[in-house]
């Protein structure tokens, strides 16, 4: 869905329907690229589950000792190609914490590149008078650890 923004507002601009507001301009600049994210990888999903599903429907038909039960994937498949649900049109409070999503995607994304680098690059940076990086990466372990405990303790069933 194409997207325009408005000062710190996002809008579908087929609709006109205001998606959300951020606090910022460049909130609100992070919240669209994280819609048109969220719905890229929708349709990958969607590409990926539709070709998992024909690959299963045609191995379910060729074997014999299944006939007659229920083509069905198992749930753990259907959970692994669906993941997550993204990031809707409609509904309330859908955009309150967008950016908390969003900030844990680009974390995730920031991390990966730089677990790529050489630790001994790393090391050599960090030892040529960069070590408040080595401060700034325990302190956000300190907080993510908060949070995860948090939100683990309050899902936990």
């Amino acid at each position: 869905m194409p997207y325009e923004r408005k000062g710190k507002c996002v809008y579908n601009k087929e609709t006109g329907k205001k998606k959300g507001c951020s606090s910022s301009i460049t909130k609100a600049k992070e919240y669209m690229k994280a819609l048109y994210a969220s719905e890229l990888q929708e349709r990958v999903q969607k590409a990926v589950k539709k070709i998992i599903n024909e690959q299963f429907s045609k191995e379910f038909d060729d074997n014999p000792a299944l006939k007659g039960k229920q083509k069905k994937l198992p749930d753990a498949l259907q959970k692994l190609i669906i993941g997550k649900k993204s990031m809707k049109e409609g509904g309330e409070g859908e955009t309150e914490n967008y950016m908390f999503f969003s900030n844990l995607k680009q974390m995730h994304r920031q991390i990966e590149l730089l677990m790529e680098i050489d630790p001994a690059t790393i090391e050599m940076i960090l030892q040529n008078g960069h070590d408040w990086a080595d401060d700034h990466i325990t302190e956000a372990k300190t907080n993510m650890d908060q949070v995860f405990d948090f939100i683990m303790n309050e899902t936990e069933q």
